[in-house]
């Protein structure tokens, strides 16, 4: 629900972009870029708050010049910021979820290799018999064309 900002008096004239306020305190007040201000029928966006007194306008006002006159300020910055970072948090979720998949797909495939009798040494190259710890058995090392097939099987899957 958007907050609405009303303290003092607003100056403005047709084709300008700078408002300027008397007794108000925008700074303060929490009125932010995006915020938009409604001075005589004209409904603005505000591109900057420059001061509590001053703030741009996104675009030249197109109405009619008002000294010290009644506004509003729809302060709807924070929903939108809110609505942004709701969509930010969901994107970041989705990406963990992904990457999450991924691993329990690596760990699975990984335990296919040890069932198949395949390891990775102390030097990370991959075997197939008993690791070198144990002496017993021989131990038969993959080619760079067999560790490529697996890696590209593990993207696969």
């Amino acid at each position: 629900m958007a907050t609405l900002y009303k303290t003092g008096h607003v100056t403005v004239t047709n084709g300008s972009t700078k408002v300027y306020g008397v007794d108000t305190a925008w700074l303060t007040g929490g009125v932010k870029a995006k915020d938009l201000i409604l001075v005589g029928s004209e409904l603005c966006e505000i591109s900057e708050v420059t001061s509590s007194t001053e703030l741009t306008l996104t675009y030249s006002y197109n109405g009619v010049n008002i000294s010290q006159g009644d506004y509003t300020v729809i302060m709807i910055a924070r929903q939108v910021l809110t609505v942004e970072l709701a969509e930010e948090i969901q994107k970041l979720i989705e990406l963990y979820k992904q990457r999450e998949s991924k691993i329990s797909e690596i760990v699975a495939y990984a335990a296919k290799f040890k069932r198949a009798g395949l390891g990775v040494d102390s030097n990370n190259r991959i075997y197939q018999g008993p690791p070198e710890s144990e002496p017993a058995g021989e131990v038969v090392y993959a080619t760079e064309a067999e560790i490529d097939s697996l890696i590209n099987d593990v993207y696969s899957h």
